[in-house]
């Protein structure tokens, strides 16, 4: 395999995490908010959409190839303006959505799925929520929302305890979403065929997985597209529970 070069932007763990999946074949290329896109070399990023926008912006209207490594961290408003510089440029952004690699469902669409989710009090719920969302769109295949109900348990302390979502969709696809605290973090996803369990959703090997089919430029990554679906019903949640 010879050597490429990318560009690589974000925090000190997720580029030394990229440098690990990335491997001695792939030369980077460390790049700042600030700077201006390398024409023609691919994009790997991971942050704040107030620190990267601008350069994931030129860099599309470039022509080049995104993969955004934190999908759930950036706005719907962010990613919608994303999606329309990309159908204007005429490429496709990618998106990092490690839980459909590690759990699994099969070719089939499911028409029942329920993600139960336990997180460590330190942790923040948002990301977790975000990928469970994504993973229930792509195991039903529909982001067609009918309906959608919302709960949650603050703590005296004011940190959030436990959540519970439940989804239906147009085509009578239905999916239960919980979030709960504990020790260690810990994924189950149940079908009707089984359940399939987790403590470590997000891990190296996926992760190497994943860049690689980017490099490889695979048809079957997340596209920047599904995370808009996924975004606008976490947006839809956010919602109900602002009025409880």
């Amino acid at each position: 395999r010879t050597a490429m070069t990318i560009c690589l932007g974000g925090s000190d763990e997720w580029i030394a995490s990229c440098r690990t999946a990335l491997g001695s074949t792939t030369d980077v290329f460390i790049v700042k908010p600030s700077d201006l896109p390398l024409e023609g070399l691919l994009l790997l990023i991971s942050g704040s959409s107030g620190d990267w926008y601008n350069l994931v912006d030129m860099s599309l209207k470039q022509g080049g190839r995104v993969f955004l490594g934190n999908p759930g961290s950036w706005s719907f408003h962010d990613l919608t303006a994303l999606q329309h510089v990309a159908d204007e440029s005429g490429v496709e952004m990618w998106t990092y959505r490690p839980w459909r690699r590690t759990l699994p469902h099969g070719e089939n669409a499911l028409r029942l799925v329920r993600i139960a989710v336990t997180i460590p009090r330190s942790e923040r719920w948002k990301p977790y929520f975000g990928h469970a969302v994504d993973r229930v769109l792509d195991a039903l295949d529909t982001d067609n929302l009918m309906r959608a109900d919302a709960s949650r348990i603050i703590s005296d302390a004011d940190i959030l305890s436990m959540l519970l979502i439940n989804l239906r969709f147009q085509n009578g696809s239905m999916a239960q979403i919980s979030l709960e605290r504990g020790q260690n973090v810990e994924v189950q996803m149940s079908m009707p065929s089984g359940a399939l369990q987790v403590s470590e959703p997000e891990s190296g090997a996926i992760l190497r997985e994943t860049t690689q089919a980017f490099l490889d430029n695979e048809p079957n990554l997340p596209t920047l597209n599904e995370a808009l679906a996924g975004r606008k019903i976490e947006e839809k949640i956010f919602s109900i529970l602002r009025t409880r």
